[in-house]
């Protein structure tokens, strides 16, 4: 019995063999199904990639065309650094143009005195007298002739010294502001220092004839810097204060707010000569300021207009490549901040010395030009 289960097993795992060894399709008729090929182009690509673009390619942008590649492209900013240079350019034309002539009259002068040395003494008097009268110092009618040369004012002399030097003390100054504790000192010494320095550029050009002379004010003078550059924080909380209290009130930026900043901008100039050179709390009355600004009205604005110009040279000058060198750009930077220092400031002085008569701050009359 057992026997005959082991036979009866036997049979049917043989069979279930060959059922599954047997060949699918003996008699060769049906053929398997053959795997469909698809041709890839381009443009059957390109119509996948239409429709399902990849995530790093939807924002791709497309290359330009070989035929119009743009191999220089002018942006508006490189027209205004175009413009701004041209403009100064012929202001130090004109400059060295008229300096040419005075120079071409003083020659004609000392021949004329040559040639009358055969004159009486009487003659020769009347001439000298007439002649030799010190040169036409700056005044209303002759200012813009100057104006051009305070471009050069920092190139020229012993000026070019303490341009270099200013800017190594202030870039050394400037670093040492990061010490922890005293970097705050070292800040407070510093905007004291400069407004020192902007006092001294302006009774520099108010006082002396030579256009290459200057002189460091006193670095051990600091209470009279402090109390300059404490007269300079309230002339400009006067000027900028009201948009200030405006913007804080309303929390907008309007017509307004934006009138109150021009207007404050408008009066600064005129705030910065009166600190310097008349000083004390009289210098900080608004009711002076703007009878100033009324008796000098038109050249106070084409002077404005000189200084806006100025500064925009100084925004343009600070993005040269050359201001972002590690270390030597840092010093670079401070040589820019130092020049324009100078000529700002020598314009004001200048612009001061040239209507002072009308100005009247010292009671000049007009018998003292």
């Amino acid at each position: 019995m057992k026997m005959r289960r082991i036979l009866l097993s036997g049979v049917v795992l043989f069979f279930s063999c060959q059922f599954a060894w047997a060949d699918p399709n003996p008699s060769g008729d049906q053929k398997q199904p053959e795997r469909s090929v698809t041709k890839l182009d381009n443009q059957s690509i390109e119509e996948f990639l239409a429709a399902h673009p990849p995530e790093n390619l939807r924002n791709t942008p497309q290359a330009a065309p070989e035929g119009k590649k743009e191999v220089f492209r002018l942006r508006w900013q490189d027209g205004l650094v175009a413009g701004v240079a041209a403009l100064l350019i012929a202001l130090i034309a004109i400059y060295n143009k008229n300096k040419a002539s005075a120079k071409r009259e003083k020659k004609e002068r000392e021949e004329s005195v040559q040639k009358s040395m055969g004159l009486s003494e009487g003659e020769k008097k009347v001439i000298q007298e007439s002649e030799s009268a010190p040169p036409t110092a700056i005044n209303e009618k002759n200012y813009w002739r100057y104006v051009p040369g305070v471009l050069l004012y920092p190139l020229k002399g012993q000026v070019v010294f303490a341009t270099i030097g200013g800017a190594i003390f202030f870039a050394a100054m400037n670093v040492a502001m990061y010490a922890p504790f005293y970097g705050l000192i070292v800040l407070i010494m510093f905007f004291c220092y400069w407004v020192g320095c902007m006092v001294s550029i302006i009774e520099t050009a108010v006082s002396v004839e030579r256009e290459d002379a200057f002189d460091w004010p006193d670095f051990m003078a600091w209470f009279d810097w402090i109390g300059k550059a404490v007269l300079m924080v309230l002339s400009w909380v006067l000027c900028y204060g009201p948009a200030a209290a405006y913007y804080f009130y309303f929390k907008r930026y309007d017509l307004i707010f934006f009138a109150l900043v021009v207007i404050g901008g408008f009066i600064a100039p005129m705030y910065t000569l009166a600190v310097s050179l008349v000083g004390g709390l009289s210098s900080l009355n608004i009711v002076n300021i703007f009878k100033s600004i009324g008796c000098t009205f038109v050249p106070y604005v084409l002077t404005l207009i000189f200084l806006v110009l100025t500064q925009a040279l100084n925004l343009l000058v600070n993005r040269i490549p050359l201001v972002f060198i590690p270390i030597w750009g840092g010093l670079f930077k401070w040589l820019i901040f130092v020049y324009f220092l100078f000529v700002n400031m020598r314009l004001l002085g200048l612009f001061y010395k040239a209507h002072r008569l009308k100005l009247r701050w010292y009671g000049e009359d007009e018998n003292d030009a």
